[in-house]
This record gives structure tokens, C-alpha cells and sequence, in this order.
């Protein structure tokens, strides 16, 4: 009786360990099959920012620019913007778990400072060409007025410093040069501007911290700071931020009108030159 019930139990030992691999076998097939799962570089525009916010919801300025992004059909895209932007991506592609590694915000500050990261400036695609400047020539928005460029950093809110086609930064003069970004400005009661950030030309909604201006970047979590001198900064997900809410009546604000964007944060009035005229 003893030996039959000793039987039995062995039996279902078996059974319970060969049921076990076959499963662990299946899991294993199927976590092969499986893509590996990458962060990449986005193109713009960005989604909206995942990120703790405060305040309501708001809408963006996005009406002053209608037409999204557009395609040159036929258009070769630069080959030093391809591979800048392989790169770049590569990069981020190094770590399934970059995102959790502390170091991981600032490789792509590096990476700014050594190469730039593309970003959207307000320059013809012609001058462009002709400076050498290494940019999305097939894309564009705002009727061809703003493409991506690779960007290092402002200098003295004076110079932006850009990637040539043979690999190095040169400094270009805003404004001299036809290189524009986009000057938001913080205004005081009497609506006269006291503090300003240079940010990149996007149709991308910006947020407020203190002093400081933050723009999500098409890199999943990481974020340009940018301090009232202009000085940038790619940073992880920041907390408590407040994005700059659209003023439906802009002449309400002293120091705004209809041919500016104008926002509010709180009791803080802001003010920016509209991303795409005439649309």
C-alpha cells in the first residue's frame, strides 16, 4: 500500500516538472519572437508632454500653425543631416534602460555641445544651403520657413552656434544672418518686457518654472532648460511645471496685440512673435 501510494506520488512529481518546462520552453519562444523594444528620436512635432503639471489644461497657440509639417516630394535628404540625426539616434538607442541612468541626460548635453541636436530655427532653406548649415532640407513648416537645423547653443543672446556640412560649429549672428528663434518675453504690469528666453521656432507648447523656460525635445523625457540668459540645457523630466496658457483676448494684457501671441501663467503675462504669419 505504501509502495502504491509512493507511486502515485512520484507520478504527479513528473507530471507537475514536465508541465513546468514545456510552459518555461513556450515563454522562451515567445520572448524571442518578441522585437526589442527601442527609444528613438522622434521627429516633430513632439506629443504632448507627459509630465506632471500644474494647473488646468490649456490650449496651445497650435491655430497659428494650421499646416503641419511638410514633405519635398522627391527630395534627397542631406546626407550629413542623415547622419547626424543616425548619430544622435544611436545614442539614444544605446540602453533599453537609459531613461533609468541618471548619466543619460547629460551624453545628449554632450552631444549638443559637441554637434548640436536638431531643433526648429526660422531660416530659408537657400541660406541655409549656402552657409553650410547642416538641416532638414526636405522638411519643413510654416510655408518653408522653419526647418530643423542642428543646433548647439546661444552665445551672449547674440550668436547661435550651428554644425557645418564638415563637421564643425560655426557661430552665425541672429537676425544679420536671416536665422531667427523664437524671443519669449515675460511682461511687467505696464506690459513692458523685463525677462526673455530664446527658444527654439516650434509650434510645441512651452512651460514656466520660476525663471526658467523648458521646451520638450523629441527625445522621450529629455527637456531644454532655458535660463533667462539664454543659456540651454538638456535635463531629465522636470516636476511642477506650468505650461504657458494661450490669452483668447490678447488686448486684455497690456503690452500684447493681435499680431503676437500672448499667454498667461497665473498672474504672469508673456508675450511671443506668431510662429507662422498669415496662417
Amino acid at each position: 500500500m505504501n509502495l502504491l501510494r509512493v507511486f502515485w506520488i512520484l507520478f504527479a512529481v513528473a507530471l507537475i516538472f514536465v508541465g513546468s518546462a514545456y510552459f518555461a520552453k513556450k515563454r522562451i519562444d515567445v520572448l524571442k519572437s518578441t522585437p526589442d523594444q527601442k527609444v528613438v528620436v522622434i521627429d516633430v512635432p513632439s506629443p504632448e508632454p507627459t509630465v506632471p503639471i500644474a494647473g488646468n489644461s490649456m490650449k496651445s497657440y497650435e491655430r497659428d500653425s494650421k499646416v503641419g509639417p511638410s514633405e519635398i516630394a522627391g527630395c534627397v535628404i542631406q546626407d550629413e543631416f542623415r547622419k547626424m540625426k543616425s548619430d544622435l539616434g544611436k545614442l539614444v538607442n544605446s540602453d533599453i534602460d537609459q531613461h533609468h541612468n541618471p548619466a543619460f541626460p547629460a551624453l545628449i548635453d554632450q552631444f549638443r555641445l559637441k554637434n548640436g541636436i536638431p531643433l526648429p530655427v526660422s531660416m530659408g532653406s537657400d541660406k541655409l544651403s549656402k552657409a553650410n548649415v547642416v538641416h532638414n532640407n526636405c522638411r519643413s513648416t510654416c510655408n518653408g520657413s522653419v526647418r530643423e537645423v542642428f543646433v548647439s547653443q546661444v552665445l551672449k543672446g547674440q550668436l547661435i552656434e550651428v554644425l557645418q556640412s564638415d563637421g564643425t560649429l560655426k557661430k552665425l549672428p541672429l537676425h544679420e544672418s536671416g536665422l531667427e528663434l523664437a524671443s519669449v518675453d515675460e511682461l511687467n504690469k505696464k506690459g513692458v518686457p523685463f525677462r526673455s528666453w530664446l527658444a527654439p521656432v516650434s509650434a510645441n507648447d512651452w512651460y514656466i518654472k520660476g525663471n526658467d523656460l523648458y521646451y520638450s525635445l523629441d527625445i522621450a523625457g529629455l527637456w531644454l532648460k532655458i535660463d533667462p540668459s539664454s543659456r540651454w540645457e538638456v535635463i531629465d523630466t522636470p516636476e511642477d511645471l506650468t505650461k504657458l496658457k494661450s490669452v483668447e483676448e490678447p488686448l486684455k494684457i497690456p503690452g500684447c496685440n493681435n499680431e503676437e501671441n500672448c499667454f498667461e501663467s497665473g498672474t504672469r503675462h508673456f508675450k511671443a512673435p506668431r510662429i507662422c504669419k498669415g496662417q
